[in-house]
C-alpha cells in the first residue's frame, strides 16, 4: 500500500504585502488635492469677508456728452461655461459667454472697444484652449466683413488675452490697434503661464500691428491712469492692474445720463460685481498676476455698481442684454 506525500499549499499573500507603496502615494495623491481644493474653493468667498471693502473711488462729474454719443455691441461668438468661472453663490450650471466688441460714436471719431474672436482664432484654439475655461465656441458675426462698414478710427483692447484679440487676426494687416504697453509686453514674453493667457502664437502676429496706449491723465475711478478720449469726459480709457499688468475699461457717458464702465477683462459675470467676489478659475493662480489685486478690482467695481452712478458691463456676460449693431444705446 503506497502513500503520497501531501504538501501544503503556499498561503496568498496579502494584497496590503503584496504592494505596499500604493497606500502610501494613494495618501500623497489625497493629500495634495485636499490643500490643491482647499486653496481653490478658498476663492468662492467674497473677498470683502476677510479685507476691508476699499473706499468708493471718487466718481467725476457726470459730462454733458454730444447728442450723437452711442454705444452698441457685435457679438462674434458665443459659447457655454461649464463652472470654470464662478461667482459667489452661482453653481455649476452652464452660462452664455458672449466674445462681444464695443462700438462707440462720437462726433469726433469712432472707436472699437475689443475685437472679441474669429474664425481663424477659434479654429486654432478649439480643442485646447477654447475648450478649457469657455467650452467650443459659436461664431456669429464676422467682424472683419463688416469692419469697413463701421468707419472706425481706433480700435483699443481691454487686454491682450486671446478672446480680446482674436478678431484682429482676420482684418487686414494695414488695421492697427492700441493697447497697454504692459499687456503688450507680457503677451510677446516667452514664460509658460503666459503662453496660455495670451495665446503667444497670435500675440507675437499681431505685435508688429500694435501700439502702446498713452495716457495723459492720472488715477480715475480706482485705476492708475486715464485718457479723455475726446476731450470732453464723454468716453474715458482707465487702465487697472488685475489679471494682467495694464488692461484697459472705457467710462461712456451717454446724452440719456446713462453712465457704463465696460470691462472686457478680469471679470466675467454680472454677480462677481454684485456680489463683490472675483472670478473662480481651477489653477488661475498660475497665469493670473496677482489674485489679491484681482479681488480688490472687483470690489472696487461692485462699490462703483452700488452707487448707482455708473452701471458696470462686463462685456464678456452673455447673459447681460445689450444693443446688437446697428442698435444703439444713446
Amino acid at each position: 500500500m503506497s502513500t503520497e506525500a501531501t504538501l501544503p499549499s503556499p498561503s496568498p499573500a496579502a494584497p496590503s504585502d503584496r504592494l505596499p507603496w500604493m497606500r502610501g502615494l494613494l495618501g500623497m495623491l489625497l493629500g495634495a488635492g485636499l490643500v490643491w481644493g482647499l486653496l481653490e474653493v478658498s476663492q468662492l468667498y467674497p473677498y470683502s469677508l476677510t479685507h476691508d471693502r476699499p473706499a468708493l473711488p471718487a466718481i467725476p462729474a457726470a459730462p454733458n456728452p454730444p447728442v450723437e454719443v452711442s454705444i452698441s455691441f457685435i457679438e462674434t461668438a458665443e459659447s457655454q461655461t461649464v463652472g470654470t468661472h464662478l461667482a459667489q453663490g452661482l453653481g455649476w450650471g452652464r452660462r452664455r459667454v458672449a466674445f462681444r466688441a464695443a462700438l462707440i460714436r462720437h462726433p469726433k471719431g469712432t472707436i472699437l472697444f475689443g475685437t472679441g474672436l474669429s474664425p481663424e482664432h477659434n479654429e486654432r484654439q478649439v480643442g485646447w484652449k477654447v475648450g478649457t475655461p469657455f467650452a467650443a465656441s459659436k461664431p456669429l458675426t464676422s467682424l472683419a466683413q463688416l469692419y469697413p462698414s463701421l468707419g472706425v478710427d481706433r480700435i483699443i483692447l481691454p487686454s491682450m488675452r486671446w478672446y480680446n484679440t482674436g478678431g484682429l487676426l482676420s482684418m487686414p494687416d494695414s488695421v492697427r490697434a492700441f493697447a497697454g504697453s504692459g499687456e503688450i509686453s507680457s503677451s510677446t514674453g516667452s514664460s509658460w503661464p503666459y503662453r496660455y493667457a495670451y495665446d503667444l502664437p497670435s500675440a507675437q502676429e499681431l505685435r508688429p500691428r500694435l501700439s502702446a496706449m498713452s495716457f495723459g491723465g492720472g488715477a480715475y475711478l480706482g485705476g492708475r491712469k486715464s485718457d479723455d478720449l475726446f476731450d470732453d469726459g464723454s468716453v474715458v480709457a482707465v487702465t487697472y492692474r488685475a489679471s494682467g499688468p495694464e488692461e484697459i475699461a472705457l467710462l461712456v457717458s451717454l446724452p440719456s445720463g446713462r453712465r457704463l464702465l465696460l470691462v472686457g477683462d478680469s471679470v466675467f459675470a454680472d454677480e462677481q460685481v454684485k456680489l463683490a467676489t472675483p472670478s473662480y478659475q481651477p489653477l488661475t493662480w498660475w497665469h493670473d498676476r496677482n489674485r489679491m489685486q484681482l479681488a480688490s478690482l472687483v470690489t472696487k467695481l461692485s462699490a462703483l455698481e452700488r452707487s448707482g452712478a455708473v452701471d458696470v458691463l462686463p462685456m464678456l456676460d452673455g447673459t447681460v442684454p445689450v444693443p446688437l449693431f446697428p442698435a444703439a444705446w444713446k
